[in-house]
């Protein structure tokens, strides 16, 4: 039997996992696919209690499985028409268990509900190989390139948006 996925608002205990969740990301999974430079901006770019309070402004959820953190999501609203996905991480150990598509599934709802005249949602990407197929299964498209601006580098990355109906 599959264990439960359990989603809940982000609380400021939590900050520690998520930050870890996204730090392994660039220094486990994202290595083998940008440059030494980049897997260090990314993982770098945030110290542990700036990182919480970051995603603590925003809206925020986390996948817990069996009572761990798993995932997280993190939402900035740009505008009442407009959000953007900041932050999607799953545990690399959980992936394909249906986390990343049950938290974007459950943010999406959120911020619809919320702002009812949200238009789309974007993204940027700064590792397109590795998550475009998953974002496109989510109804996502590509809209050119950007840039990820963090605070010690701008990193390339793909746009990617969705349309909410």
């Amino acid at each position: 039997m599959n264990p439960v996925i359990a989603i809940h608002d982000y609380g400021v205990s939590d900050g520690v996992t998520c930050h870890r969740l996204r730090r392994d990301a660039f220094l486990e999974v994202f290595s083998e696919i940008l440059p030494d430079k980049d897997v260090r901006a990314g993982a770098d770019s945030y110290d542990v209690s700036e990182f919480a309070d970051r995603i603590g402004t925003m809206e925020t959820i986390v996948a817990t499985m069996e009572g761990n953190i798993v995932g997280f999501c993190t939402i900035r609203i740009d505008s009442p028409e407009c959000a953007e996905v900041l932050y999607l991480y799953i545990d690399p150990q959980h992936r394909g268990a249906g986390i990343g598509s049950s938290l974007i599934h459950h943010a999406e709802k959120r911020v619809s509900d919320s702002y009812p005249g949200l238009a789309s949602l974007y993204l940027d990407t700064v590792v397109p190989e590795y998550n475009r197929g998953f974002w496109e299964a989510m109804g996502y498209r590509y809209i050119g390139p950007s840039t990820c601006d963090y605070p010690n580098a701008k990193i390339p990355a793909d746009r990617l948006e969705k349309k909410i109906v």
